[in-house]
């Protein structure tokens, strides 16, 4: 401690004075209570001071650097008060981000015995084992300048070649950490992909409209990839520095005592004070040239589709003085913004990086100019000693205090970190809450779905996800053998009436009678065909394993393109010849590949909505004979006139919620219908006897 050479008495360390100033940062109004602390506390001050002499009370130090530390961190990230300036779709780091947060980590790490959790652990031994080396590496790094001091070559020598071993298990340790770092987030996003898989791919779960306004394949891949990123960097990049803070600030106590950490935390905290009271909002700066920008692009791109207008009315002169005139306003802009961001470099240069290494040398010629402990026992000692002593103290703590202020530095930037974090989650969690919402059935729907191996509507009113009614009070039939004409104007419900059957839609009112899935096959306009072969595109959605697995052979595969006509392409391509068929083969050749998906699944019912209108008439003829003969029943879409033969009975719509069902099995239904109540009054009649 320094004494007043007036009085001898002690004097109140500038130290305290400067965290109580910091603190008043962090918690306002205070300031004049420490004031009054400062000139009337004489008798705590002492007290206070003998407490940090103490060893039983070293860990009050580091929790006052921690302190400084968050005010810096709250200083840094301090958002503006006006609300009018924020931005509507800011994430917030409040109680809702804190349970995605925390429901999403816990889908990551299921438990302790998991991949993740061991991940994590390994993570956290390989970051303590960083800062302990590089304590180490730091006090022989002053020992080797102490040697050389000196003058004694082989302590020279000896402690390099130990700096040089120990440089091996660093640098393991170094690749260890961005190999486990990247692993941890590798397994985060499998966690986070798979049970996004699972929950979006599960019955017509991708169809729902509750998640239709989600943008799901850019929160599946790159935002579970960005959030995992952002969760595996933000631990490390909060665990690490948490550690340096503490060990650092523990080894600098026993040299330059605890004053030294407490200097370096005040003199940041000023420098950020200083540093934000004269910062300009670049924000709000970028945002105005990025619309700037904007418009320039925007009306170059409108010249590019209106060249021809231009040019007939004679718009060259006005249109280049318009363009002129943006660029003008972006140049001004840019220039306005590049001399403030001069005057901040320079002010931001000379607090941080010239006035903290000021800083740090009034920090480290503490153990040569202070009265401490460190020095005391060196005054007995020679020059030479002791100026050794002094350098090897001085390099030793000069590097522990760089390392401090990075790890300062990066617990700065942590909130940045988190905001970016909340963010990605916000987003991954919406599109979680909405797939969990599309698991919850509408009420009794399941009751009005029947098995059968017939399709009726009963009562069925055709309501859109959006709760607009198409069709009111649907009822048909379909039996096996009796196929089914839907003819209407556009926009009338055709493919609504296979998305309620389906099940892509609620059923909401009446009945639907259908058999199971896979005795459905449908075919749309613009059929869906994958990246893969030819015998892939047939069989969809069956797997090859499964192909071979069921006895199939490419022979009967061959039959099938014989009756769509399209053998040329197996002699063009082949079965095993991966290719993008869409954009391979005419929309005709895609809408006949598809139905032979249907002579190879065989379905008991096939929908073709309009699937053949791009495909000649006598081939379509042809296509449903075939099928028919094959016991295909079709319930079919389409504008051909000539197919209503084919078919035995005609739904139409009106196009206003209205329709009109007829059909030529009707009088035979309603024969058998009376043949059935004859038989029934007979049993009756024998019963009674």
């Amino acid at each position: 401690m320094n004494l007043d050479k007036a009085g001898g008495k002690k004097k109140f360390p500038h130290f305290l004075f400067l965290f109580l100033l910091v603190m008043d940062q962090y918690v306002p109004h205070q300031l004049p209570f420490a004031l009054k602390a400062f000139q009337l506390s004489r008798i705590p001050i002492k007290v206070i001071e003998r407490a940090l002499e103490k060893r039983k009370y070293k860990l009050l130090g580091v929790g006052g650097i921690l302190v400084g530390t968050t005010v810096l961190w709250k200083l840094g990230n301090t958002q503006p008060t006006n609300n009018s300036t924020a931005k509507p779709g800011r994430p917030k780091i409040d109680l809702v981000f804190w349970k995605r947060l925390y429901r999403l980590v816990r889908l990551c790490i299921p438990g302790v015995f998991s991949w993740e959790f061991a991940h994590l652990v390994v993570l956290s031994l390989l970051l303590l084992s960083r800062t302990l080396f590089t304590i180490s590496i730091a006090t022989l790094m002053g020992s080797n300048i102490r040697a050389l001091t000196e003058g004694n070559f082989y302590s020279f020598v000896n402690g390099v070649t130990r700096v040089g071993f120990l440089a091996i298990p660093v640098s393991i340790i170094n690749s260890a950490l961005k190999y486990f770092t990247n692993m941890f987030a590798l397994y985060c996003r499998r966690r986070l992909s798979k049970h996004g898989h699972d929950k979006y791919l599960t019955g017509n779960t991708m169809y729902r409209q509750d998640i239709s306004n989600l943008p799901c394949d850019k929160i599946l891949t790159n935002e579970i990839e960005k959030f995992s990123l952002s969760l595996s960097n933000l631990y490390t990049g909060t665990f690490k520095p948490l550690l340096d803070v503490v060990f650092f600030a523990n080894a600098l106590r026993h040299s330059v005592g605890i004053t030294g950490p407490f200097v370096l935390v005040g003199y940041y905290a000023g420098a950020g004070v200083l540093l934000r009271s004269v910062m300009p909002s670049f924000g709000k700066l970028y945002s105005h040239q990025q619309r700037l920008e904007n418009n320039f692009q925007y009306n170059h791109a409108r010249l590019l589709s209106h060249t021809e207008e231009i040019a007939f009315y004679g718009g060259n002169e006005l249109e280049k003085n318009t363009i002129d005139e943006q660029f003008d306003d972006i140049f001004c802009k840019s220039r306005w913004i590049f001399r403030l961001q001069a005057l901040v470099n320079m002010l931001d240069n000379w607090l941080i990086k010239y006035g903290a290494s000021i800083a740090g040398y009034a920090v480290v010629s503490k153990p040569v100019f202070g009265r401490i402990s460190y020095t005391r026992k060196f005054l007995n000692t020679s020059a030479k000693s002791a100026v050794s002593e002094r350098a090897a103290g001085f390099t030793r703590n000069t590097h522990l205090l760089v390392n401090l202020a990075s790890a300062i530095t990066q617990l700065v930037l942590v909130k940045k970190k988190i905001l970016t974090l909340a963010g990605h989650t916000t987003k991954v969690s919406q599109l979680f809450e909405r797939l969990d919402s599309c698991d919850i059935p509408v009420h009794n729907e399941e009751s009005r779905r029947i098995r059968s191996n017939i399709i009726s509507f009963s009562h069925v009113n055709v309501i859109a996800p959006n709760q607009q009614t198409i069709i009111r009070d649907l009822s048909f039939r379909v039996q096996p053998g009796n196929s089914l004409l839907i003819q209407g104007p556009p926009g009338s419900g055709k493919t609504s009436i296979f998305r309620l059957l389906s099940g892509i839609w609620p059923l909401q009112s009446g009945t639907i009678t259908k058999p199971n899935h896979s005795e459905i096959f449908y075919i749309p306009q613009h059929p869906y065909f994958p990246v893969g072969t030819l015998k892939e595109q047939i069989i969809y959605p069956m797997t090859l394993q499964q192909f071979t697995s069921h006895g199939h052979h490419d022979g009967d595969l061959y039959k099938l393109l014989e009756f769509v006509h399209l053998t040329s392409l197996l002699d063009s391509h082949g079965w095993y010849k991966r290719a993008d068929w869409e954009s391979l083969i005419s929309m005709s050749d895609l809408q006949r590949l598809a139905v032979c998906r249907i002579f190879f699944h065989q379905p008991r019912f096939a929908i073709l909505d309009m699937a053949m209108c791009m495909v000649d008439a006598g081939v379509e003829m042809s296509i449903y004979q075939q099928a028919k003969e094959m016991g295909i029943t079709f319930i079919t879409v389409t504008e051909h006139q000539s197919l209503q033969s084919l078919h035995e009975s005609v739904l139409t719509l009106k196009g206003n919620g209205d329709w009109e069902y007829t059909s030529d099995s009707i009088a035979e239904l309603s024969d058998e219908e009376d043949d059935e109540e004859d038989d029934e009054e007979e049993e009756e009649h024998e019963e009674c006897e």
